[in-house]
């Protein structure tokens, strides 16, 4: 499953790269990304316990924020807590965003 994954990874970032250098439409873009859970939340693991959503979901991010960045976008966080924030509260964290630096 993790294959699957780093695969996906590697296709968008490799459409990131193409947009980033064949479309202005993107180049003064702030990208907004989310974790999703965290280590709070129930039962969000593999079945064998291993793998905890909330952790991989985060390297997932700092991965995909770390290429992002390297293309020079800019890249924000809704949170960084490992702990739940609610998704109300997330929302208002992008809406914040987008009140700052424009739609």
């Amino acid at each position: 499953m993790k294959e699957k994954y780093e695969q996906i990874f590697k296709d968008f970032y490799n459409y990131l790269l193409f947009a980033k250098f064949n479309n202005n439409l993107f180049r003064n873009m702030i990208i907004i990304l989310d974790a999703g859970h965290g280590i709070d939340t129930k039962g969000k693991k593999s079945p064998d316990g291993k793998l905890l959503e909330y952790k991989y979901c985060r390297e997932i991010r700092d991965k995909i924020s770390d290429a992002l960045e390297y293309l020079g976008y800019t890249v924000v966080y809704t949170t960084f807590s490992e702990y739940d924030v609610s998704l109300k509260n997330r929302c208002n964290t992008v809406n914040q965003f987008c009140k700052s630096f424009g739609n």
